[in-house]
């Protein structure tokens, strides 16, 4: 292998290195955070999407 394209896929290594902790990081430090996060819409979804029960019209069910 020549030597600028050793250098090449070093590089391509690194980059994938620094994805990959950076996921990790994300994943498993920041995770909390994010999700108590008051931005985050999907605490808003799961509580809507919950049954809340029937509607009643003149006694009955609709």
């Amino acid at each position: 292998m020549n030597k600028p394209l050793r250098r090449i896929a070093i590089f391509c290594g690194l980059l994938v290195l620094a994805l990959l902790l950076r996921d990790n990081w994300i994943q498993y430090v920041k995770a909390d955070s994010y999700q108590s996060d008051k931005a985050n819409p999907r605490v808003t979804i799961e509580r809507y999407a919950q049954p809340r029960g029937d509607i009643i019209a003149d006694g009955k069910p609709v």
